[in-house]
């Protein structure tokens, strides 16, 4: 569950998971990041996602210590209409 919760822009948030798990999330795409001391939080985090109905978009890319995953989920609008 995240300890920490904040809107930076409208339908853009950032959901911190401890201190080392960051999420910014849109309604269909978002970005985790982690630090690579903590990958086991990283990973759980990301297994959490893809129950969750996110797909993970790529490779995991890292920089400065740290490790990102982008995901992304079909909207319901998009889900509908390829149903038809």
């Amino acid at each position: 569950m995240a300890n920490n919760v904040q809107s930076i822009e409208k339908n853009i948030i950032v959901k911190e998971y401890g201190t080392h798990v960051k999420i910014i999330m849109g309604s269909t795409y978002c970005i985790i990041s982690c630090s690579i001391h903590k990958l086991s939080e990283f990973v759980k985090i990301v297994d959490s996602m893809c129950s969750k109905g996110w797909d993970a978009t790529s490779g995991i890319t890292s920089d400065d210590g740290m490790v990102f995953q982008s995901m992304s989920k079909m909207s319901i609008n998009n889900n509908q209409s390829n149903s038809n």
